[in-house]
């Protein structure tokens, strides 16, 4: 009523150039929305496409002194709300007495990081017997560094990494949790939130063990367990240099289970186990970036893995990194 008073008493000039006003003052509103929604779609969309289903740990394991690990939940209510790190000092003097500090650096993959942008955690170093607290609000990828490749080479335990949904004091109180051990990598179910493994193999005898399921807290959500190996080509190297190369893969399990032929190719090939020390199988590289996926059927009979190793070596002679070199990827998934 007050606003059709007002109007009756404005000359024509002033209630054009207030209809204006309001008109735009609407568009504009719808516009901040708009453009608010399409934020929120693109940041959903870019996470979705971007870092799922290839969540990696230890991306770089074997090929650099850098580790990242990126952590990604789907419920905001199961988000881990701090991690945990510490390394074992006496470990690394038996490999490199240099070493008295592990730095490391934690980047927050956010809105900005959509745009180009990286916010970034100030560097922090940790000391020995040390546990240091970080707070992780949403998604964030740590990169270590200081790790020379002949301790990650040749000791499976050396810096250990736990993420909590409580504080530090929850943590003797039973809280869930997720435990990650650089190398040897026990995980225990955290709900809503995946993790897998990534990591470059050298052609060269190497031998490692790989991620170990273990703990009290059944792993009931995970319904297949997948590996994905990929052979790379290294530039300068010309297809008809590159040997072929064997993976062996050993599935160890607590009491040997029977699994009933759960594992098999892509290509629809199944696989025979041989019972070893558990069951091993070697896949045979002879394609260059050929991708083999091995994808073990758990269905929820199966509480816990005990362990997954592999070892790369080539059937006629040991190819170290140089001009040869043609790295194997392995990707590990659980979903």
């Amino acid at each position: 009523m007050k606003l059709t008073m007002y109007l009756c008493h404005m000359n024509k000039i002033k209630k054009i150039l207030f209809i204006f006003l309001l008109l735009f003052s609407s568009f504009s509103q719808a516009l901040t929305c708009t453009s608010q929604e399409g934020q929120n779609i693109l940041k959903r969309d870019v996470f979705t496409s971007f870092f799922y289903p290839d969540t990696l740990i230890g991306r770089d394991l074997f090929r650099s002194d850098k580790v990242n690990i990126s952590i990604i939940c789907t419920n905001n209510s199961t988000v881990p709300k701090n991690v945990y790190i510490r390394y074992d000092k006496n470990i690394i003097d038996n490999y490199n007495p240099n070493v008295d500090k592990v730095d490391f650096i934690l980047q927050m993959k956010n809105q900005q990081y959509i745009a180009g942008m990286d916010s970034l955690i100030p560097q922090a170093s940790i000391l020995p017997g040390e546990t240091h607290t970080i707070d992780l609000n949403y998604l964030y990828i740590m990169r270590m560094t200081n790790f020379p490749h002949q301790i990650l080479s040749n000791h499976p335990s050396m810096v250990e990494i736990k993420l909590s949904i409580g504080e530090l004091d929850d943590i003797s109180a039973g809280v869930t949790e997720k435990i990650v051990v650089i190398r040897n990598m026990k995980l225990i179910s955290f709900p809503h939130c995946e993790l897998g493994l990534s990591m470059r193999i050298l052609p060269a005898n190497i031998d490692f063990g790989v991620i170990t399921f273990s703990g009290d807290h059944p792993i009931e959500k995970i319904k297949n367990f997948s590996l994905e190996f990929t052979r790379d080509i290294t530039s300068g190297c010309s297809l008809n240099q590159l040997p072929d190369y064997n993976v062996d893969i050993y599935f160890s399990t607590p009491n040997r289970l029977d699994y009933d032929n759960a594992f098999s190719l892509d290509n629809g090939l199944s696989i025979a186990l041989t019972p070893m020390d558990g069951y091993a199988q070697s896949v045979k590289f002879n394609q260059p970036h050929k991708v083999h996926r091995i994808i073990m059927n758990r269905n929820g009979k199966y509480k816990s893995f005990a362990s997954f190793s592999a070892r790369l070596y080539n059937n006629n002679a040991v190819i170290r990194p140089g001009a040869f070199s043609a790295p194997v990827t392995i990707n590990v998934y659980y979903h």
